[in-house]
């Protein structure tokens, strides 16, 4: 089995799932036990796996040579070096001594940040989500739906742009080669063999490319994997797709260029004189809004209330998978109606020849104009659906200082039932405790005394207690209002519930707080800071998701400027002879620099506002699906520089394309022999 495949399964240990276990069997004393936990350190998640085992007991879930004893530890390689570069009383005093180290077979990445404790049973009998060894089975990251349609649109939307490339890149090739296909034609080659023959060189140099770009993957591959995903890097070796997989995709590539040039060149008919026959290409109808309005049906379908309640979970998941496929498609289909319309609007306001030239040529050719710019089209969709859907995880992890939220540079800790809070602790200038009563749900009691520690924003008397609402106070982002309601009770009456550490903000300071505070506590949750929190379980794989998103957005903006470069060589080569005899009448070398501009900005222009549109009520759709806990929200800056960026690299292409159309236009493109 692949290292990457095995390596990935193995490491799901560190999230046990399995037979809970309750606070008396645990004191018992002869199960062997295991609790996940969400340690920290400088905002970098710690994966923690709290154990104890009797005497003898055999590792079992736990891939170790032997039980850690209450006291002892093993780390990862990653975390182990951390610790050594650390001083103790900021981190290594948390777990014990150290008695070995974790294979790099049963972690995610080599910066992978584990560690196995070794705790006696009095400690872990006040955990939460204490599992019997004996049942327990990992839970990787991945292992949600979720998760796997996020990683399948960021693959979808990657692929869709390289198969454009492809077969623009195809497009030009033949283009180029059109006058030696005149030569066949005039010795008697029929349309069909002028295809085959384009398919055979089509085929030989595809070969040659893609020998060529496996070998640059292999040699990229330990950049690549320096790329995190789900919580750490990768091991070069678990981007190894195998012979076979590579081989496949090679033939998948192979073939579809392959294809591509012999129906193209079949199609363009060229004549024996070395002319193409041009090819009236049939009106864009109103049928090609429907694959648009199919992809955008099935993702509304996936994102409503209409679905069986068993069944809702993966068949949502599964409809707004391929409503998002038919809506990249739709796109592309929609796009020369689009065109066709933006040229008939071109041709009512325009005054000037090149608009004239432009828009006759966008009625009489829509496909091939829209074609052009198909990649970038794609491309703005892409980013856009990215953005929207990444705006409602960025925003929960704000870094400024908020009024009624708990303070960045605080800890929270949650306290075991019946523990005793300390009174001073090492590295913090404050502690505050809330606490618990009776019917008040998730809130929290604190003293009036205490809101200026809290960073609560009110006048509260010091000796009264006050009911503020935890889930909001512990929030990334600010709300409308934030309730402070004053309840009659006395000291005598409430149950220590939380921890609250004041420090000065520093790392030292907040690390050795952190450290004291899970030896000195008995807890039930680790402390905390706020970012750390909203960090904390699926939403640090959104955030993570959220900036591979990005990355994606990246790649598919570069590959759409290569395609509206290859498009825009393959129109001009394709039309060199018409150019030219417009330039021999009499057309000035500014007039046709507009017509060569205006015939890729205009449809650019015409579907961008489309796409943009297109791409936030996706998101939109797909976010509601996924989740009911984020929000679209409006677009950042990174949005608008990718944005920037696409646009600004198109203009760019167009400006050069004006100045290789009078180099590649001369007189001899317009002799007939």
């Amino acid at each position: 089995m692949k290292r990457s495949i095995r390596a990935r399964c193995v490491a799901a240990w560190v999230s046990p799932v399995g037979e809970l276990v309750t606070p008396e069997q645990a004191l018992g004393g002869d199960i062997a036990l295991v609790a996940p936990v969400e340690d920290w350190f400088d905002a970098k998640a710690i994966a923690r796996v709290d154990v104890f085992a009797p005497d003898h007991a055999a590792p079992g879930f736990v891939p170790l040579p032997n039980w850690p004893r209450p006291g002892e530890y093993y780390a990862s390689p990653a975390l182990a070096a951390l610790i050594d570069a650390t001083p103790p009383e900021m981190l290594g005093n948390r777990y014990g001594t150290r008695v070995g180290i974790i294979g790099a077979d049963h972690l995610k990445g080599p910066d992978s940040l584990v560690v196995v404790v070794g705790q006696s049973p009095e400690v872990l009998a006040h955990r939460r989500h204490l599992v019997a060894a004996e049942t327990a089975k990992g839970k990787p990251d991945t292992d949600s739906n979720s998760f796997r349609s996020i990683a399948a649109i960021g693959a979808v939307g990657m692929l869709f742009p390289v198969l454009l490339f492809v077969a623009i890149a195809t497009k030009l090739g033949a283009a180029s080669r059109r006058e030696s296909f005149s030569v066949l034609r005039l010795i008697g080659a029929t349309p069909r063999q002028i295809g085959m023959i384009a398919g055979i060189e089509t085929l030989l140099v595809s070969c040659v490319g893609t020998a060529l770009g496996a070998g640059l993957a292999v040699l990229f591959r330990p950049l690549a994997a320096r790329f995190e995903a789900v919580g750490a890097s990768f091991y070069p070796a678990d981007l190894d797709i195998g012979t076979g997989a590579t081989l496949t995709i090679a033939a998948a590539i192979v073939l579809s260029a392959t294809l591509v040039a012999a129906i193209g060149m079949w199609r363009a008919d060229i004549g024996p004189l070395g002319a193409s026959r041009a090819i009236a290409e049939k009106p864009a109808r109103w049928w090609r809004i429907l694959p648009l309005l199919v992809g955008f049906g099935l993702l509304f379908l996936g994102a409503s209330d209409l679905l069986d309640e068993n069944l809702a979970e993966w068949m949502g998941v599964t409809l707004f998978l391929c409503g998002f496929v038919f809506i990249m498609i739709g796109l592309v289909v929609i796009g020369p109606w689009l065109t066709a319309h933006v040229g008939r609007l071109t041709a009512r306001l325009t005054g000037s020849a090149a608009g004239v030239i432009v828009a006759n040529r966008i009625a009489q050719a829509p496909v091939a104009i829209f074609r052009s710019v198909s990649g970038l089209v794609i491309a703005v969709f892409l980013v856009t659906l990215f953005s929207a859907a990444s705006s409602g995880v960025v925003s929960r992890f704000l870094t400024t200082e908020t009024p009624n939220r708990l303070p960045l540079d605080a800890l929270l800790v949650g306290l075991a039932d019946g523990s005793d809070s300390p009174t001073e602790l090492v590295g913090a200038d404050r502690l505050v405790t809330g606490y618990t009563a009776p019917g008040i749900g998730n809130d929290i009691i604190v003293s009036g005394a205490d809101f200026g520690a809290l960073g609560i924003v009110a006048t509260g008397e010091a000796d009264s207690y006050y009911r503020i609402d935890l889930v909001l106070y512990l929030a990334g982002v600010d709300h409308d209002q934030f309730a402070i309601a004053k309840v009659p009770f006395s000291r005598a009456d409430l149950t220590p519930e939380v921890l609250i550490a004041r420090t000065d903000g520093t790392l030292r300071a907040l690390e050795t707080a952190r450290t004291a505070l899970e030896r000195q506590t008995l807890w039930f949750r680790a402390p905390m800071t706020r970012i750390e929190r909203n960090l904390a379980g699926p939403n640090r794989l959104l955030k993570e998701l959220s900036l591979i998103a990005y990355s994606g957005a990246l790649i598919t903006i570069l590959i759409s400027g290569l395609s509206l470069t290859v498009s825009t060589l393959g129109a001009l080569i394709d039309r060199r002879r018409t150019f030219g005899l417009m330039r021999l009448i009499g057309m000035p070398d500014k007039t046709l620099d507009r017509v060569v501009f205006l015939e890729a900005a205009i449809p650019l222009a015409g579907v961008l506002a489309f796409s943009i549109a297109a791409g936030y009520f996706a998101a939109y759709l797909i976010v509601r699906t996924l989740t009911e806990d984020l929000s679209i929200g409006a677009p950042d800056l990174t949005y608008f520089l990718f944005l920037a960026a696409g646009l600004f690299g198109a203009l760019a292409i167009l400006q050069l394309s004006k100045h290789l159309a009078r180099h590649m236009i001369s007189d001899e493109v317009v002799r007939f022999e």
